[in-house]
């Protein structure tokens, strides 16, 4: 009973492994385990096949297809063969070559799209330098206006005082011409009347008693 079991554990464990075509050519599936078997199938180097059991010279398996048929053991083995691993690794090569196209896409996009940022990065550098000139034109304009208006009250200031100083003078002038005027004519009308006496005492006839 204890070898029924074990020999079924190891025809399970058999049914579930994956042998292969080992070589480089075409090897015959036949019904059964012998050369006086019937070929029903030409299985190719590489090819892959479900293990059913294995004994002896002899090897019966499953094929993709679903049949079943034998081989010889000399011509399977359970590494795969390098052709499939050649073939693997032709895809897996290709698969990294499309990759790498993509990254290498990619980043010429990266690429242009940094250099059209460095672009845009310098001009916005030249209009904020200019934008910081203007503004320090108008901190030193309006410092100077500040300043400007500042000068400009004190001498509106000035000005209004020395209005109010020649407006005073010119009243004073004004008083003084006024004085000078009238005590000019003062002087004329008392030089004409002194004149006039003159004549008078001059021309006036003597009396004599």
């Amino acid at each position: 009973m204890k070898l029924f079991l074990i020999l079924l554990i190891s025809f399970s464990a058999q049914a579930n492994e994956t042998i292969y075509v080992d070589g480089n050519l075409r090897v015959t599936f036949r019904t059964g385990p012998g050369t006086d078997n019937k070929v029903i199938a030409m299985v190719e180097s590489g090819e892959k096949l479900k293990l059913v059991e294995s004994s002896g010279d002899w090897t019966k398996a499953t094929l993709s297809d679903g049949k079943e048929g034998w081989l010889l053991t000399r011509f399977t083995t359970k590494e795969v063969p390098s052709t499939i691993k050649l073939e693997w690794l032709g895809k897996k090569y290709k698969k990294l070559q499309e990759k790498n196209e993509s990254l290498k896409t990619s980043l010429n996009e990266l690429t242009s799209t940094n250099k059209t940022l460095n672009t845009e990065l310098d001009s916005v550098k030249v209009q904020l330098s200019a934008t910081q000139k203007e503004l320090e034109e108008i901190k030193l304009g309006a410092a100077n206006y500040l300043s400007l208006k500042k000068d400009l009250n004190k001498k509106e200031k000035k000005l209004e005082k020395t209005t109010e100083k020649v407006s005073s003078l010119e009243n004073k002038m004004n008083k003084y011409y006024l004085k000078w005027f009238l005590s000019g004519a003062g002087v004329l009308l008392l030089g004409l009347l002194i004149g006039s006496l003159s004549r008078r005492k001059k021309y006036s006839p003597s009396i004599q008693l």
